[in-house]
């Protein structure tokens, strides 16, 4: 029994694709006009692609990002990135990864990120899913904080 208690915590615990939090905000968001993290359905990690001028590598592009929401009655998904867009307004976007306790084991900082395209979802009777809405974000820089 001692010998199972000295092994815990496990050293090796692999990071879950369930364990994120993402937080979408501009400089002039308030609570009202903000996207709530817990509307965030689906999103995935940044991907750098190198990008070659003349005959010289010359940095690292951040590719877009894709974020699908649900679409609640209050407050409003839709409303709330129909806004955005009518204002061209440039979103930043963290990404936390979580260790099973809700610490955070993984930061991604995406900054100044335009709104390539918003999606607003299709409707249909024969189902019961939720309404969702999707951005499609093209970010100005990004790094990985640790």
């Amino acid at each position: 029994m001692a010998d199972l208690i000295l092994k815990i915590p496990i050293p090796y615990e692999p990071k879950r694709k369930n364990r994120w939090v993402v937080k979408v905000d501009n400089e002039r968001s308030t609570n009202s006009s903000k996207l709530q993290s817990w509307v965030i359905k689906e999103t995935s990690r940044p991907k750098f692609i190198r990008t070659k001028w003349w005959n010289f590598w010359r940095k690292f592009e951040v590719s877009e990002i894709m974020i699908i929401m649900n679409d609640p009655i209050g407050p409003s998904t839709a409303q709330i990135i129909h806004d955005f867009m009518v204002n061209d307004t440039k979103l930043n976007y963290n990404l936390e990864l979580l260790d099973p306790t809700g610490v955070v084991v993984e930061q991604w900082e995406l900054r100044n990120c335009k709104i390539l395209e918003a999606d607003f979802g299709g409707l249909d009777y024969k189902k019961e899913d939720f309404v969702t809405c999707s951005l499609l974000l093209k970010p100005n820089t990004g790094k990985l904080v640790f």
